[in-house]
């Protein structure tokens, strides 16, 4: 009798356990409390040049730039998060003695929003606020 209640109580407080984790993945999937394996970080790096010759003289253009961002995943279909951009432009053209050089750098801060209608496809709004100099 003693080792049938011993073999009773052990399997009650498996089975107790595994409820109490089952609560607790729940609550995590309706997004109570922050997840730090939510955040995720990205970003793009853009690098350009080219040069133009023609009959009325040549040219060089160069493009350096970085986008980095931060995100937060909601929910499987919902993420949002913030961005940075900032990006340098510069343009020469020589045309016989005449020569023209312009620079430009334009930066900016966002917010965007990814709503995931499929595993392998998102759609994004990305509105920013930006400068340039």
């Amino acid at each position: 009798m003693k080792k049938i209640l011993i073999i009773a109580l052990l399997v009650s407080t498996f089975q107790a356990k595994a409820q109490r984790e089952d609560r607790e993945d729940r609550k995590d999937e309706r997004g109570v409390g922050f997840r730090k394996e939510n955040v995720f970080f990205g970003g793009s790096i853009a690098l350009g040049f080219g040069s133009v010759n023609d009959q009325f003289g040549g040219g060089s253009n160069f493009v350096i730039g970085v986008n980095p961002e931060i995100g937060y995943s909601f929910a499987q279909w919902l993420d949002l998060g913030l961005v940075v951009n900032a990006i340098y432009n510069s343009t020469r053209f020589n045309e016989g003695s005449f020569r023209y050089r312009q620079t430009a750098f334009n930066y900016g801060v966002g917010a965007f929003m990814r709503i995931h209608p499929t595993s392998n496809f998102f759609i994004q709004a990305q509105p920013e606020h930006n400068w340039i100099r």
